[in-house]
């Protein structure tokens, strides 16, 4: 699969994104409104996901009104109904799987894609065919080619009202957002594992990022960057350090710490003091009787990097640097415990302040406000509009599952 922002989504969803709003996390699949349009009308029951993050969180029912969509929506819907006028009503017949067919090839199961593609009946596989196979695996993000393969009969034999809810779906999720566009904004799909830096209505720049894991999924949540912390500490949470960091701590004892930058403290405010070595229990931290706040200092091990972006939620979740380079490189970039790791985060932070932020010293924490609040969106889309159709992404979260 493509990312979502790659060539073709990029003259789609140039046309800019959401506006300026108090942070507030995203609802639930459930707290959606009704389908509405042609989408709609091919799908009996859409069924209720599991979009909501670690806590359900309540949400009024968004209502259908064409004033208040934002162009990322309308640009949706209404590729949503040229896809179901040219597909949805189509013969949903099922086609036996078999050997490859190419021009040239007749026989029954020609007849039958025929059909299933809205073409003349007849026993040869001609260029009409070859043109009508090409435009649909477009349409459908499959692999190209004007050939009957076996991935192509599966897509026939999922049927429309597959795709439809897959696209319905979708279309709520970013029917959640806010209706008015902030003019500069950043986007973060965490189902492609991508971000985004909107200038109006195009993409000034995007990259990578590795998200949560399946088991910590990294939420879906509006909010505001206000400032970048440079030189951060990396807070370990409480259950890696146990169940990571703390048997490390037994095998390699103080030296472990040391040479890792780990320090213990207290407790978790301001004031929290450092612990020596011998003031902690480590085997009740790795076997859970005791909770341990362990944190890294900076330096070019550190988990958080060098730099860190910061914007109120209830999740605790930010963007930041990361020593990590190398999972940049995997097409599935789910690794973290919830928060955003960012390829190039020196390009984010020009991008937000116009210039690259630094310190006067090497001073861990140093916090940098940004002149102006930037809106962030952290979203998750299975489906997005492309240039021929849609793009359908895997469903790495399992947040499609009726």
């Amino acid at each position: 699969m493509n990312t979502l922002l790659d060539t073709r989504m990029c003259t789609l969803l140039a046309c800019g994104l959401m506006a300026l709003q108090a942070p507030a996390v995203l609802a639930s699949d459930g707290a959606s409104p009704s389908p509405s349009g042609a989408i709609a009308a091919n799908i009996s029951a859409t069924g209720t996901g599991n979009d909501t993050a670690p806590q359900q969180v309540e949400w009024p029912e968004v209502k259908w009104v064409a004033e208040t969509e934002n162009f990322l929506q309308v640009r949706f819907r209404n590729a949503a109904e040229n896809f179901t006028a040219e597909w949805g009503n189509l013969p949903q017949e099922r086609v036996s799987q078999g050997a490859v067919l190419r021009e040239g090839s007749a026989g029954p199961r020609v007849v039958a894609v025929r059909r299933r593609l809205g073409l003349p009946e007849a026993g040869i596989f001609d260029a009409n065919l070859g043109d009508r196979i090409s435009t649909y695996r477009a349409a459908h993000d499959l692999p190209a080619g004007r050939h009957i393969d076996n991935t192509l009969i599966r897509s026939f034999n999922l049927g429309f009202a597959h795709y439809a809810r897959l696209i319905d779906r979708n279309l709520q999720r970013l029917r959640r957002l806010p209706g008015r566009l902030g003019n500069r904004f950043v986007l973060v799909d965490s189902a492609v594992q991508q971000l985004s830096m909107f200038d109006g209505q195009q993409i000034a720049g995007s990259m990578k990022v590795v998200v949560g894991k399946a088991s910590d999924q990294t939420p879906s949540l509006v909010g505001e960057i206000d400032r970048v912390v440079l030189n951060p500490y990396w807070n370990v949470p409480p259950d890696l350090t146990q169940s990571r960091y703390a048997a490390r701590v037994l095998d390699g004892g103080k030296r472990y710490l040391d040479t890792r930058g780990f320090e213990a403290l207290s407790d978790w405010s301001d004031s929290a003091r450092v612990l020596g070595y011998d003031e902690v229990n480590w085997r009740s931290v790795a076997s859970g009787e005791r909770e341990l706040r362990l944190r890294q200092r900076p330096g070019p091990g550190n988990g958080m990097g060098k730099i860190k972006f910061m914007f109120a939620n209830e999740y605790g979740v930010y963007l930041h640097d990361t020593p990590s380079k190398a999972l940049f490189d995997k097409s599935n970039r789910l690794f973290s415990a919830g928060c955003v790791r960012l390829e190039k985060p020196w390009q984010l932070a020009e991008w937000l302040f116009g210039f690259t932020p630094s310190t006067p010293s090497s001073d861990p924490e140093q916090s940098v406000n940004l002149p102006e609040t930037v809106p962030i969106y952290m979203v998750y889309l299975t489906a997005t509009p492309s240039a021929d159709g849609f793009d359908f992404r895997s469903d790495v979260y399992g947040r499609d599952i009726p």
